[in-house]
């Protein structure tokens, strides 16, 4: 597993996290706890119909909400973090437009 991380500066943490777990919660096994949570992607094979799901493996994204700032980590097959990073971009940076949200992922190998 490889990993990739970001830290987003928001004073509203817990709100986003939340709406990112409801988000994705239709179609994605989601938790939110009122501190963090987590999304679970699960591929369905790269020739699957649901394009949402045409990929092998699973990528488990963590977010943990703290005073000023989402933090966020991706687990995943390092080919699958430039498109699920992608996906959580998509969706935060929509989501927090009215506060011009910005940040980097920065990647960690795993064991």
């Amino acid at each position: 597993m490889s990993y990739s991380h970001a830290l987003v500066e928001t004073e509203r943490p817990a709100r986003y996290a939340k709406q990112m777990a409801a988000h994705f919660s239709h179609k994605m096994e989601t938790s939110w706890d009122g501190e963090t949570g987590t999304i679970i992607f699960v591929g369905a094979g790269k020739e699957s119909e649901d394009p949402r799901r045409a990929f092998d493996g699973t990528c488990v994204v963590t977010m943990r909400a703290e005073e000023g700032r989402l933090a966020m980590q991706l687990e995943a097959p390092e080919e699958l973090l430039d498109r699920f990073e992608g996906v959580i971009d998509r969706h935060l940076l929509r989501f927090g437009a009215s506060e011009g949200l910005a940040y980097t992922w920065a990647r960690s190998a795993g064991e």
